[in-house]
C-alpha cells in the first residue's frame, strides 16, 4: 500500500512539475512576444506620429482588398485540408471544416506557434467526427509539407527578380527556414534513411513515442497511392498563398509602396514560416519586425514599413477575432467538444 501511495505521489509531482514548467515556457513566451512588439513601437514612435500624414488621400479601398484577400485565402486553404482529408476517404462537410480551420486561425495567433491552429483541427476531427489522431497528424504534417514546398517554390521564382536587393548570405538565411521545415518532415516520410529506429533503440524511454511516430508514418507513407489529391491540394496551396500574396500587395498600394508583384511572392512564404517558431505567441513581434527588416532591405524607408507591418497585424487579428466567435457560437448552438 505505501509502495502504490509513494508512486502515486511520485506521478503527482512529475505533473506538477510539467505544468509548472509548460506555464513558465509560455509566461516566457508572452514575454518575447510584448518585448519583440513593445521594441518595435518604441523605435517607431516617429513612424507612428507620422501615420495620419502618410495614410492621408490613400485609396482606403486596397486596405479592404487586402482584408478580403487574407479572408479568402483561409478559405482556400480549408479546401486545401478537405482535399487531403479525401485522400484519406475522410468525408466531413465543408461548413464544419470552415468553422474548425477559422477556430485553428484564432488559436495559432494565441499558442506559442502558428501550428497550434493545426492541433486544435485534429482534435476537433478526432472528438466531434472521430476521427483517428494519427490520421489527422498525417494530414496536416502533409499540409505542412505542401504549403513549405509551395513556398520554396515562389521563393526560387522570385529570385531573378529580387537577388539585387539582398546579399547572398541574406538570401541563404532566408531560405533557411523552409529548408529546414521540409527536412523535418521528411524525417516522418523517410524515418530510416535518417536512422530515426537507432534513436529509439538507444532511448528505451522513447517506446511509447515509437508506436505513435510509426502510426503516423504509416499513414504518411499511403498517401503515395492517392497523388492526385496530393497535386489537388498543392494546387489549392499555390492559389492560397498567391491570394496572400495579393493581400500583402493591396496593403503595398494603400501606403503607395512602390515594390513589384513578385517581391511580395518572395516575402510571404519567409513571414509566414517565422511564426513557426515556438518563441513567440502566434509570431506576435517576430513576424512584424522579420517584415519591418525585409521591407528597409527592398528600398522602404522604416516609418512606411513599420506602417505596412501593422496593417497586416490588424488584418491577422480581425480574422483570429472572427475564430473566436466562431468558437463561441460553435460551442454553443452545436454542442462541440472543445480545445481547452
Amino acid at each position: 500500500m505505501n509502495k502504490l501511495f509513494r508512486r502515486f505521489k511520485k506521478s503527482s509531482l512529475l505533473e506538477k512539475r510539467s505544468k509548472g514548467k509548460d506555464r513558465l515556457l509560455t509566461a516566457i513566451r508572452i514575454i518575447i512576444s510584448v518585448s519583440l512588439f513593445t521594441y518595435l513601437i518604441v523605435r517607431s514612435i516617429p513612424s507612428l506620429r507620422t501615420m495620419p500624414e502618410l495614410l492621408t488621400g490613400n485609396n482606403i479601398l486596397y486596405a479592404i482588398l487586402a482584408f478580403l484577400a487574407f479572408s479568402l485565402g483561409i478559405f482556400i486553404q480549408v479546401l486545401r485540408w478537405n482535399a487531403l482529408l479525401l485522400a484519406k476517404k475522410i468525408r466531413i462537410g465543408k461548413p464544419f471544416l470552415f468553422m474548425s480551420y477559422y477556430i485553428g486561425f484564432f488559436y495559432s495567433n494565441i499558442l506559442p506557434s502558428s501550428i497550434g491552429g493545426d492541433f486544435y483541427r485534429t482534435y476537433d476531427i478526432y472528438k466531434n467526427r472521430k476521427i483517428p489522431l494519427q490520421k489527422g497528424v498525417a494530414v496536416a504534417i502533409m499540409e505542412r509539407f505542401v504549403g513549405m514546398t509551395v513556398g520554396m517554390i515562389f521563393l526560387l521564382v522570385s529570385f531573378s527578380r529580387i537577388y539585387f536587393y539582398l546579399d547572398l548570405v541574406s538570401i541563404l538565411s532566408l531560405s533557411l527556414l523552409p529548408l529546414l521545415g521540409i527536412l523535418i518532415i521528411f524525417v516522418f516520410l523517410k524515418p530510416k534513411a535518417f536512422k530515426i529506429d537507432r534513436l529509439f533503440k538507444k532511448y528505451r524511454k522513447l517506446k511509447k513515442a515509437e508506436e505513435k511516430f510509426y502510426e503516423i508514418h504509416n499513414d504518411l507513407y499511403l498517401f503515395k497511392h492517392n497523388l492526385k489529391s496530393i497535386f489537388i491540394s498543392a494546387g489549392y496551396g499555390i492559389v492560397s498563398q498567391l491570394v496572400f500574396v495579393t493581400s500583402y500587395y493591396f496593403v503595398s498600394l494603400y501606403l503607395k509602396i512602390k515594390l513589384s508583384y513578385i517581391v511580395f511572392l518572395f516575402l510571404n512564404p519567409i513571414i509566414l514560416l517565422s511564426t513557426i517558431l515556438p518563441i513567440s505567441i502566434g509570431g506576435i513581434g517576430i513576424r512584424e519586425n522579420l517584415a519591418v527588416f525585409l521591407l528597409q532591405e527592398f528600398g522602404v524607408d522604416q516609418n512606411t514599413a513599420v506602417i505596412f507591418s501593422l496593417i497586416n497585424l490588424a488584418i491577422i487579428l480581425i480574422n483570429a477575432s472572427i475564430g473566436g466567435i466562431t468558437y463561441i457560437f460553435k460551442n454553443i448552438f452545436y454542442r462541440s467538444r472543445g480545445f481547452m
